[in-house]
Formats: structure tokens, C-alpha cells, sequence
């Protein structure tokens, strides 16, 4: 990805961009924020979103049903017809996110006349170093969308105030996060089950993350959530805990006990881009701070640091139960304004978070109780 910018999977080619000298200052820009878009791809991959190309805006995900055991057959019988049961649908909706800077006419002329910056005016060298911040700034705050989006997908769960993606429903009605989710079993029978505290164990909704809080959870989605069919949800072996910056440092005091090291996936330094695995309980468990959790948003709905929520990333990926849909994944352009001859540079960039089967394998709380 380093110095190219990218539409999907093609290379931008804009013709309004013919100055060789703000040409490079946008490749330059966006070879520094490099670092910025992985973080956002980190964080994505650790969450269990699966990336998939928004090639048709009319396209639904359909949910499927559990594992269901063969029937007993005679010696010799015809063998039956498994039946596949068609679950319910749930499209998605992308959204655009964007920005622009202006670069006056006086500083863009100084600039574009410096075809090199030796001996340029310490004015002009200014000029050009606010111009590259200026791009660097847009595409920080594209990325920092990106992984609000995330966030919010998870922490606007506990209900319905939305079509698609943060805020939106199952694809059988309910919020992401709650106590009545419905399921067929085998035999026709319809019944619910739960992702919430306050069923399983004696913490109450939207405990305070504890050892017992955290305990009450991993039992939860152990014991409470069901395929269609009836039959519990075959969850992998690691579990992930995601924690706001703040409640990292009460996560770690809680699993991390002499001997409960089971692995390390990073360097010893606490940040947001890494991964303990801890034995907790017997139950294997990893850290993950999620650094938009808690924080200020124009849009709101990212919770509180005390915000915490635990889900079997294997069952997450495998299931593709969150989905990171991805159309423009980052447009740089830059134009001239024809009536004040002011040059503006912006970048737009767009994408869609949305839920699917995650809350058979999630469980949130706001950490209040």
C-alpha cells in the first residue's frame, strides 16, 4: 500500500492532479498515515469482522441453521435427503465519509513555483508543511470514522434504533445484545435465549467487569445461546475480552494471576495493539483494547470506558457473523476551484459495519451495575 492510493483494488489516476510538487506531498501524506490505516485493519481483524467487497447494494447475508445429527437408518434403507433450512435475511448499507483543505491561491502559487525547496523562502517550507498535515489530518480522521464504526457496532447493540449496521437488528428482530432471541429447534419447538448478564451466575445487567462478572459471562455464552435446530453454539477455545484503555489496566489485574500466562501474541509494552492470552479459570482468554471505546464522538453512541464485552472470535470469523463491507477504501483527489483559484485536496473513503449471527457468540455490558 505505501505510496499509492487506492480505490478498491486500483491505483488512483486523477488528472486534476498534474503538480508535481503537491502530487508528492499526497503520496508523501499518505505514505506517513500508512500506520493509521493498519491500525484500523488491526483492530478489525481482532474484533472477527470478515472483509467483504460491496460489489451489489442489493445483496443479503442469510443466517444459517446449527448442526443437526443424522437420523438412524435400517441396513439397507435409502439413505434420507438432509433438509437446509433457508434462515432470515438482512441486507446492508453503505456510507460515505469525507473531507476537505483548502490551499489559497497566493500559497499555492508559491508552492507550485518551487519545483524544488532549495533556497525557498522559510514562508514557503511552512506553507508546504501545513498543506502535507493538512492531508495527513484527512485521511486520520477517515481512519479514526473507520474505527469509531467498529466501536459502535458493539456498543449501540443493546437496541433497535436502526435499518442497518450500529443500532440494527438481528436478522430474527431483536437487538444484538438481549435477553429474548429466538431459535427453532430440531422438533419445531421455538425458544429464546440470552447475551446479556443477569441469567447466568449472580452478576446483575451490566455488571462492572469482575472476576465473577467475567466468569458469569464466558458461562453465558457457554450455556444460554442456540443454533437453529436447538443446539448450542460450538464455540472455539479462546475467548476475547474487549476493554476500553482505562479498563485494560482492571482487566489485566483480574486475569492475570502467578501462573495464568498461557500465551503472548505481542511485546511486553500495555497499548492497543496487543494481545494477552491468559488461563482464566480454564477458560482461555485474551485481552483487546478497543481505543475508540468510551471516547467522544460527534455521532455519540461508543459507550463508557467502563463499557466491556467478551465474544468467541473463532465461532465470530468462522460464522462471518460481523461483516466489514468495504467500496471506496480510500480516494485522495485534489482540484481547483475556478471562481477564487483556490486549491482543495480531500479524501473520501466508504464502508459499511453491520451484524449478522454475532449474538450467538457475543455478549456485552455496560459496565454500570
Amino acid at each position: 500500500m505505501a505510496g499509492e492510493l487506492y480505490i478498491n483494488t486500483g491505483i488512483v489516476n486523477n488528472s486534476n492532479i498534474k503538480d508535481t510538487v503537491l502530487d508528492t506531498a499526497l503520496v508523501y501524506a499518505f505514505n506517513q498515515e500508512e500506520k493509521s490505516f493498519s491500525n484500523a485493519d488491526d483492530m478489525r481483524a481482532k474484533l472477527g469482522f470478515t472483509t467483504v467487497n460491496a460489489n451489489n447494494p442489493n445483496t443479503e447475508r442469510t443466517s444459517t441453521g446449527g448442526t443437526i445429527p443424522m437420523d438412524k437408518i435400517q441396513d439397507g434403507q435409502s439413505l434420507p435427503i438432509i433438509t437446509l433450512e433457508k434462515g432470515a435475511d438482512k441486507g446492508y448499507e453503505i456510507i460515505p465519509y469525507g473531507g476537505k483543505m483548502k490551499v489559497d491561491k497566493l500559497a499555492y502559487d508559491f508552492l507550485a513555483k518551487s519545483a524544488t525547496f532549495d533556497g525557498a523562502d522559510s514562508s514557503v517550507l511552512r506553507m508546504y508543511s501545513k498543506f502535507q498535515n493538512g492531508l495527513r489530518t484527512l485521511m486520520r480522521n477517515a481512519n479514526k470514522a473507520d474505527r469509531q464504526e467498529q466501536t459502535r457496532l458493539f456498543t449501540a447493540g443493546t437496541a433497535v434504533t436502526s435499518t442497518f449496521g450500529p443500532g440494527s437488528a438481528t436478522p430474527r428482530g431483536q437487538a444484538l445484545f438481549a435477553n429474548n432471541h429466538q431459535f427453532t429447534d430440531v422438533n419445531g419447538v421455538t425458544g429464546t435465549f440470552t447475551n446479556v448478564l443477569g441469567t447466568v451466575g449472580t452478576s446483575p445487567a451490566n455488571a462492572a467487569l469482575t472476576a465473577t462478572s467475567l466468569q458469569d459471562a464466558i458461562d453465558t455464552l457457554k450455556s444460554s445461546p442456540k443454533m437453529d435446530g436447538g443446539s448450542l453454539v460450538e464455540l472455539g477455545g479462546v475467548f476475547r475480552l474487549g476493554v476500553s484503555r482505562q479498563g485494560a489496566v482492571a482487566a489485566r489485574q483480574i486475569i492475570n494471576t502467578a501462573g495464568s500466562m498461557a500465551g503472548q501474541y505481542s511485546g511486553r509494552n500495555n497499548n492497543s495493539e496487543e494481545l494477552n492470552q491468559f488461563n482464566f479459570n480454564g477458560n482461555l482468554v485474551e485481552i483487546c483494547e478497543v481505543p475508540e471505546l468510551g471516547q467522544a464522538s460527534k455521532e455519540g453512541g461508543l459507550g463508557t470506558a467502563d463499557y466491556w464485552f467478551i465474544m468467541d472470535t473463532e465461532y465470530i470469523i468462522d460464522s462471518e457473523a460481523l461483516v466489514y463491507y468495504t467500496l471506496n477504501n480510500g480516494e485522495a483527489d485534489m482540484w481547483e476551484d475556478k471562481d477564487t483559484k483556490g486549491q482543495y485536496a480531500s479524501f473520501y473513503k466508504s464502508f459499511a459495519y453491520d451484524h449478522y449471527e454475532a449474538h450467538r457468540g457475543a455478549l456485552l455490558s455496560e459496565g454500570s451495575a
